[in-house]
């Protein structure tokens, strides 16, 4: 190249001339080498896109539906083409070479004009009938950046310089829009009108800051203010059902700031959650579907001699059926959008905090733009829903009470006190009763207090305020086999609202010191019998239906609940009463935390079912009681047990004694304890002679152990004499006047030492715990009967 031999020349050139030097010559070659080479290369191309072609739109895609205000996904629908069927259109900019000379580059960019759908603006329905929303346009964007704020001085896209809005309304799109008429080179009756959606026009769409692509736009648009009842009449209508079967006035005061359903939403998934959010009911009656606020006033209160009617003479007054509190959620998780932050989605929850380790978690999605305060609000109300509406009521009434309506609370007296239920279920038998089903509602759960937290800002923790635990403890039969391996004593705690549970604490030695037995989380239901439970007639492990028991439960916010037969037998609802452990079926409120217990399985895992009294300690045997091992030596003794709530100083905590009671052998230590085995001990001589003796008794009292029954004998003999043998009896019988031959051995070989062995069965009264042994012949020889084990 030019460059490099004018740089060498130059340096050549340079070490020759007097003053000018080989570096300051190669310098001045390469300048000129450089503007030679300037002179004769080609222009280079910066960002030129081979293929100029733009997808938009999909066939299906649906068009977002907005009430209030609210950010939606933009669906680009239409896209101008050049001559050659080019999207986007190109444009280049060039760059002169340095030097001045033909060398450079050539910089290409490109423009789009497009067409962008946010949502309907005109809705139709199945009749043929529509409404008019018209969207108003807040904010676009391009990606992530900005491109028309409503109200800004000088937004990027600008309606002077060509930015068109069509808000979707007759009056704002029917026809097609000029630019578009224009860019299709065809007659307007050929060009997509889109009517009745809102959309935008971007002519001459710059794409140089977003890669030369199309972006992705999305916006924030708005209607005119609407309420519930306006969205769930749209949805109801989108489904066909005619504008004059739907009554929802009940609704037209709940204002909504913001709601949009997607591509994905369909009008019941909508209604239903709508419906959660803002406690109402949809009902149909008299030909109307009818909109029902919850937590209303009672609209009556029903007299306890009008229920139980029936056809076929007076029934059961309420039947009362509780969800199992396991299947009850403890956490509550909302997502939502939130509308002080433009619209970008959030999360809020609400926790049942002594629930919060044995239930399930529940999340729902919302398509509103709320404020994250309304979010925490919501939350805690469907938590609070959940657990209020618990117990399900089926009643009778009287003919007269058909005026009646789903949706209705009202005011049932049960067990001496008004329950508030609202009826969700209703049925008029032909002839006869009104049936009614009906869910248990608190008004308080529909009022919220609570401001939503901000995970991005930093939030104080509150002072937290100490609510002390309410216990019991105590020790005895093992509730379960898996407690059998280790002596120990049970806790069960339970506290007033906002209760967070506590800690165990244990001392062994009257409050010297204190042992951390763990944290004890969940509520129990525990109180103490107010009658007098009889064991007449009942018979262990079996349900006894002749007797039953009335207890008080300590806490106001503890509960029980009934159960089936199946599940009894599964393990649930157990209690122990007393020192006896039974199952529960029915349990019957009365009122202020008292309980009617019958049909109880009795005298489960061995307990004793007689001694009961009033003021007998009752505990509902679920999970949440806990119980605390200790070692072998503390059996017999006294302990004290207290329950120490966060932030409570253990000083002022009363504890309660606990006297440990021995453990229960476990199912594999009873069946070994009744297998008899053999144990071998050190050798132990019982008679030794040189001559024959006759019949002589041996008392085995303190060299077996009572429970023996058997021991094993050896004989021997020196290895001279005559012939010799030994007889041993046993004793039959326990009076020990009969015996039973048990071994007899004849050593006639006066050259080998003589032994045998023998098992001797024993009696099992003491005085029949010996045995007789008789030696003949052999005299002068040496004759030893010893001991060396015993069956046991």
């Amino acid at each position: 190249m030019a460059t490099f031999g004018l740089t060498v020349a130059g340096g050549i050139a340079g070490s020759l001339i007097p003053g000018i030097g080989w570096i300051l010559g190669a310098s001045i070659g390469s300048t000129l080498g450089g503007m030679i080479d300037g002179a004769n290369m080609p222009r280079s191309e910066v960002g030129k896109l081979a293929d100029r072609r733009f997808g938009g739109s999909s066939y299906g895609v649906g068009i977002p539906r907005v009430w209030g205000e609210a950010r939606v996904g933009v669906n680009i629908a239409w896209v101008a083409k050049d001559a050659d069927g080019n999207h986007l259109i190109q444009h280049v900019e060039s760059q002169g070479g340095k030097g001045g000379g033909s060398g450079g580059y050539d910089e290409y960019w490109y423009s789009v004009t497009l067409a962008g759908i946010v949502g309907e603006g005109r809705r139709w329905f199945p009749d043929d009938t529509y409404v008019d929303r018209p969207l108003s346009l807040v904010t676009l964007w391009a990606n992530d950046e900005i491109q028309y704020q409503e109200g800004a001085a000088s937004p990027l896209l600008r309606p002077d310089e060509g930015f068109i809005w069509h808000d979707g309304s007759e009056a704002g799109g029917v026809i097609p829009d000029a630019e578009m008429v224009a860019r299709y080179g065809m007659p307007e009756e050929d060009v997509p009108a889109l009517a009745s959606l809102a959309k935008f026009i971007a002519p001459d769409f710059s794409c140089r800051r977003f890669g030369n692509q199309p972006p992705s736009f999305s916006a924030v648009v708005k209607t005119a203010a609407v309420s519930l009842a306006d969205i769930v009449s749209d949805l109801l209508r989108s489904c066909g059902v005619p504008l004059a079967k739907i009554d929802v006035s009940a609704a037209m005061a709940v204002a909504v700031p913001g709601f949009v359903i997607g591509d994905d939403g369909d009008p019941q998934s909508s209604i239903e959650t709508l419906l959660e959010w803002y406690a109402f009911d949809l009902i149909e009656l008299d030909g109307l579907l009818r909109l029902v606020k919850r937590g209303d006033v009672p609209v009556a209160t029903i007299p306890a001699k009008d229920l139980g009617a029936g056809a076929g003479g007076p029934g059961v007054r309420v039947k009362r059926t509780r969800i199992n509190l396991t299947e009850l959620p403890g956490l509550v998780k909302v997502s939502y959008y939130d509308r002080e932050k433009a619209h970008q989605a959030g999360e809020q929850s609400d926790v049942r905090q002594s629930e919060l380790r044995t239930q399930n978690s529940r999340s729902l999605a919302l398509a509103l733009s709320i404020t994250s305060g309304e979010a925490k609000q919501g939350a805690g109300r469907l938590l609070d829903s959940a657990w209020l509406e618990v117990d399900k009521y089926d009643l009778t009434l009287m003919p007269r009470w058909m005026w009646l309506a789903p949706g209705d609370p009202i005011l049932v007296p049960i067990k001496g006190e008004l329950v508030r239920m609202r009826i969700v279920r209703m049925e008029i038998a032909p002839i006869g009763e009104v049936r009614l089903s009906c869910v248990g509602e608190g008004v308080e759960a529909y009022t919220q207090a609570e401001s939503g937290s901000d995970p991005g800002s930093s939030v104080q923790p509150p002072v937290q305020e100490v609510v002390p635990s309410e216990f019991v403890a105590w020790s005895g039969r093992e509730v379960s086999d898996a407690h059998q391996t280790s002596a120990g004593f049970y806790v069960a705690a339970s506290g007033p609202v906002g209760w967070q549970g506590g800690r165990i604490r244990w001392s062994p030695d009257a409050g010297a010191s204190w042992i951390d037995g763990g944290a004890i989380t969940r509520r129990s239901a525990f109180g103490e019998a107010t009658t007098i439970l009889s064991a007449s007639g009942a018979t262990a492990n079996v349900f006894d239906d002749a007797n039953e028991v009335t207890v008080q439960l300590a806490s106001s916010v503890a509960e029980i609940a009934s159960a089936s037969d199946s599940e009894i037998l599964a393990g649930r609802n157990h209690a122990i009463l007393g020192g006896e452990i039974l199952g529960f079926g029915v349990a019957s409120p009365n009122g202020g935390g008292e309980y009617e217990l019958s049909h109880l399985r009795r005298g489960e895992r061995g307990t004793e079912m007689a001694g009961h009294a009033s003021g007998d300690l009752f505990v509902a045997l679920t999970p949440a009681v806990a119980r605390v091992p200790v070692a072998a030596d503390y059996v017999g003794e006294d302990v004290l047990v207290k329950v120490v709530s966060p932030g409570e100083d253990a000083d002022d905590v009363t504890a309660v004694t606990v006297t440990i009671a021995p453990r229960t052998p476990t199912v594999e230590e009873a069946a070994i304890a009744t297998m008899v085995r053999p144990y071998f001990v050190a050798p132990t001589n019982l008679k030794t002679t040189t001559g024959a003796y006759g019949w002589t008794t041996i008392d085995l009292t303190g060299l077996v152990p009572a429970t023996a029954q058997a021991v094993m004998i050896e004989t021997r003999y020196a290895d001279s004499g005559s012939s010799r043998e030994v007889t041993v009896e046993s004793r039959s019988d326990s009076s020990g006047s009969a015996y039973t031959l048990a071994y007899a051995k004849i050593q006639d070989d006066p050259d080998t030492t003589g032994m045998g062995s023998a098992t001797v069965p024993l009696a099992a009264s003491d005085v029949a715990r010996s045995i007789d042994v008789r030696s003949v012949g052999g005299f002068g020889v040496v004759q030893t009967i010893r001991l060396v084990g015993y069956w046991g």
